[in-house]
């Protein structure tokens, strides 16, 4: 695993970190890490629009059938 070091973070920010980690039962490190994760695999509004169009691009009549709508909400997921 790689090791990332953050330096200058104004005072209030990691005290915001400090107290977030421990009203989680965590450190302040770990607290980082869990969001660090969830924000690199949080997929950005570009990434759901194009899946969305591609979605609507194979839909065969005028509206969306249950299944299409189904698929897309998948891959947006990333199910």
């Amino acid at each position: 695993m790689e090791t990332i070091e953050v330096r200058d973070l104004p005072e209030d920010v990691a005290e915001f970190v400090r107290l977030r980690a421990e009203l989680m039962g965590i450190s302040p490190a770990e607290y980082l890490r869990q969001q660090t994760i969830t924000e690199a695999r949080r997929k950005d509004r570009s990434a759901v629009l194009a899946a969305a169009r591609e979605a609507l691009s194979r839909s065969p009549g005028p509206g969306l059938s249950t299944e299409s709508i189904l698929q897309a909400l998948d891959e947006i997921r990333g199910d």
